[in-house]
């Protein structure tokens, strides 16, 4: 299909940009991770004192001292686009591991379905599209339990690729291929205070950049477009952390 000539637009525009954003972000996205902001708010729990802990890893040598499982709800607000993405609920299943003295490790997988996304490129051009943001590695960062075993305030690192897929301009298919994504993976900082009880509620601010993307296109080289209408810092993650239980 013949690109509408909004679109032609909105690409010349786009690539522009997307120049600009690809030389000054790429750098960024092979240095150290991005400072997110602390947390907002996290319900409150029941302490367990953290000589226990020491009794729990006598038992499970090597494992962890706590498992968690929680529903993950979020929104991120994507500073190029002055849109947010609501994302669609997923899960995060943590282990609490030994580490040194109130100080332990945290590790976990986060599995978040692929999102439908809407918003209106340079403000006034309507684009649709599926997001996906799959894991790279494990989420990994630390617990302090100086608190109590069941609220530990968490600064854990997450990794994920943002991917898009079914793009739509005013309607018409964009045709970006099946391997669009960034070449790097978003670095998203999750600190803060947490519970552990089962029902409780734990809300996280997070702020990160989008790197530039690679792999768009069928026919034709999209990775200008994309980066020009997406990529960049200062993007924003609010997450919200359901306990469902612990073992």
């Amino acid at each position: 299909m013949k690109p509408s000539g909004a679109f032609r637009v909105l690409r010349a525009t786009a690539a522009a940009v997307g120049a600009v954003t690809a030389a000054a972000v790429l750098p960024a996205a092979n240095a150290a991770p991005v400072t997110g902001s602390p947390a907002g708010t996290a319900a409150t729990g029941n302490t367990a004192n953290t000589t226990n802990t020491a009794n729990t890893a006598a038992a499970q040598p090597g494992g962890p001292l706590l498992t968690a499982k929680f529903l993950v709800d979020g929104t991120s607000r994507i500073a190029r686009l002055g849109s947010d993405l609501v994302l669609r609920q997923g899960t995060f299943d943590a282990g609490l591991y030994q580490g040194d003295g109130t100080t332990i490790r945290i590790e976990g997988d986060l599995s978040l379905p692929a999102t439908p996304g809407y918003f209106l490129a340079f403000r006034f051009m309507p684009v649709t599209s599926r997001v996906a943001l799959p894991q790279d590695g494990k989420a990994t960062g630390t617990a302090d339990i100086s608190g109590g075993l069941l609220t530990p305030k968490i600064d854990v690192t997450v990794r994920v690729y943002l991917e898009l897929s079914e793009v739509a301009e005013d309607g018409q298919p964009i045709a970006v291929g099946p391997g669009c994504r960034t070449r790097s993976p978003l670095v998203i900082p999750m600190r803060g205070q947490t519970a552990l009880t089962p029902g409780a509620k734990s809300t996280l601010e997070s702020t990160f950049d989008i790197p530039p993307f690679t792999g768009c296109g069928v026919g034709e080289d999209l990775d200008p477009l994309m980066t020009g209408l997406i990529s960049g810092p200062g993007n924003t993650m609010k997450t919200t952390l359901t306990t469902v239980g612990i073992g």
